[in-house]
């Protein structure tokens, strides 16, 4: 991170938590038009909501949040521990984030 060395961000919890939300809020720009147009739809069950897509965007890629979308849940590309990006989305649904 930022020319950080990889010994010393692996012990400190604090860096790792500011890389954590870095990211957060880059999905949340990267993702601003898929939320605006998706927020509140249901697809395949799954109510979309803001923290749910950065959520997924995190776990599976932003692409893969993408691809969920725009093929209206027909592509639900998995995670590298096989988890879904609909479970993510259903999972981290309707938390409120201050990022």
């Amino acid at each position: 991170m930022d020319g950080i060395p990889d010994s010393v961000f692996l012990k400190t919890p604090e860096l790792q938590e500011t890389a954590v939300i870095k990211l957060l809020k880059k999905n949340k720009e990267y993702l601003g038009a898929y939320i605006s147009k998706f927020k509140g739809d249901t697809i395949k069950d799954v109510i979309i909501t803001e923290s749910g897509l950065i959520a997924a965007a995190y776990g599976t890629g932003i692409s893969s949040v993408m691809k969920f979308l725009d093929s209206k849940g027909e592509e639900d590309p998995i995670d590298g521990n096989g988890v879904a990006t609909s479970i993510l989305i259903r999972k981290y649904a309707g938390f409120k984030l201050n990022i």
